[in-house]
């Protein structure tokens, strides 16, 4: 249940996991400041889910005209969101299909939370290697990224920046990498920009 009620108010996948921790603890007061337990542990989430501001430049919000509507859109900024309506065309786009396509995307985060806790506690014992599951996750779309030949320098850029932080830092080697990783894109795009498509896919 723990897990159910940190994703209500926060439905961002890098943030319900320490809060659920606390609230199964007992520890409800606790879990409100999650994010402030540790400077590092509140550095990291800042940084991870920093990527939602940007997703406010590009997503259609003058479609949604209902103030209450719009502010519930805002809140319901996911990575699902954004990346279904990104992929839609700009006439296709309208206020209901935003707003039911957040509603189904909070539906299936909290119900899927849910189950999820209802069935781990039906399973008698854990099931070995099944953590592994979010690492597979993420495998599959590095490697859908390489398929995408402008996106190979991202990529290597990545494994630069998870090598270097684990050798120079490996006690807080996921910030330095992040740190890395978002100084060496910004650096690419400087390098980058007004250049031709397929230059820039070099680079």
């Amino acid at each position: 249940m723990a897990l159910g009620v940190v994703d209500l108010p926060g439905s961002s996948s890098s943030g319900p996991p320490k809060p659920a921790r606390l609230l199964a603890t007992g520890c409800a007061f606790l879990a409100s400041w999650a994010a402030a337990e540790h400077p590092r542990s509140a550095a990291t989430g800042t940084l991870v889910n920093f990527r939602h501001v940007f997703y406010a430049f590009s997503f259609p919000l003058d479609l949604v005209r209902n103030p209450f509507a719009k502010a519930y859109a805002v809140y319901a900024m996911t990575d699902e969101a954004y990346a279904v309506n990104a992929s839609l065309p700009e006439r296709e786009r309208s206020a209901p299909r935003l707003l039911a396509m957040r509603i189904a995307c909070e539906t299936y985060w909290v119900g899927g939370g849910l189950v999820g806790v209802a069935l781990g506690a039906a399973l008698p014992a854990p099931i070995k290697g099944l953590e592994f599951a979010l690492c597979a996750l993420f495998t599959v779309l590095t490697l859908d990224a390489f398929r995408s030949r402008s996106e190979i320098p991202s990529v290597l850029l990545a494994g630069a920046s998870a090598t270097a932080a684990l050798v120079l830092t490996p006690g807080v080697a996921l910030l330095t990498a992040m740190l890395l990783f978002v100084a060496l894109l910004l650096a690419r795009h400087t390098l980058t920009a007004g250049r031709p498509a397929e230059e820039a896919a070099d680079a």
